[in-house]
């Protein structure tokens, strides 16, 4: 299933113009914390969150570890508000999307 997983993300990442490997880092340096599975069914079933991820995901990669506020800001074309909550586990914060 795995495979079948990173297939949908890497089709559904290339349509935004990213390629896979940048778009799963991005989300590790942006602390955002969906598994693949979850983001096959995303890329599937809810395109425009998906398209938002990939927005997050190269600016994300342009703006070189600024954090996930700033990605989700500087992409200027999100039609939803954000609110980042920050969490600590295990002595260290976390930014974590809502």
């Amino acid at each position: 299933m795995r495979t079948l997983w990173i297939q949908r993300i890497n089709g559904a990442v290339q349509e935004h113009g990213i390629n896979y490997s940048r778009f799963m880092h991005s989300m590790v340096k942006c602390n955002i914390q969906l598994n693949r599975k979850v983001l096959s069914e995303l890329a599937i079933h809810e395109p425009r969150t998906f398209k938002a991820l990939a927005e997050v995901a190269k600016n994300a990669h342009l703006t070189a570890g600024r954090g996930l506020l700033n990605a989700l800001n500087d992409s200027g074309n999100t039609p939803y508000q954000t609110r980042v909550v920050m969490t600590k586990t295990g002595g260290k914060a976390m930014e974590t999307a809502v």
